[in-house]
């Protein structure tokens, strides 16, 4: 696969795949609840992500580098939470990006660093967004470490 090759996921967020070093990564868009563990794919869930991008695009795998699974943390509302704890002194949440880590790192990052170095995000994200990643949920994301 050509470097590039747009990422693609499915209109249902079954899968999605996109350019790699070694040709395409290849994701289920599976989120399953697990106690904490040493996380690894399931008997048959490479295999069966094989024949679903098989059949569902002109995508033919020849091999596979690497199989891996990990664990996710959300949110009940699937927003990921960066803020300083509301109780708990001193503590600073980063946390809940689910599967979308890879495309949310970076924006995180920032506002975490921002919350962190100057007490708040700047304009670049909206209020909204700033509200909605809030431990608590409340608008106030300027408090500082009690």
């Amino acid at each position: 696969m050509p470097p590039e090759h747009p990422m693609v996921d499915d209109a249902a967020e079954d899968w999605y795949y996109r350019p790699d070093a070694a040709g395409a990564m290849i994701s289920l868009g599976e989120a399953e609840p697990s106690e904490p563990c040493d996380a690894q794919p399931h008997e048959g869930a490479v295999a069966g992500l094989i024949a679903m991008i098989e059949r569902e695009t002109s995508l033919r795998i020849t091999g596979v580098v690497k199989a891996w699974t990990g664990l996710r943390t959300e949110r009940p509302s699937d927003v990921p939470v960066c803020g300083w704890d509301p109780v708990a002194p001193g503590m600073f949440w980063l946390a809940g990006q689910g599967g979308y880590g890879f495309q949310t790192s970076s924006a995180l990052a920032r506002a975490a660093a921002e919350l962190v170095l100057r007490g708040e995000v700047g304009d670049w994200l909206s209020s909204a967004t700033r509200d909605a990643l809030a431990p608590d949920g409340s608008p106030d994301q300027s408090a500082t470490p009690r």
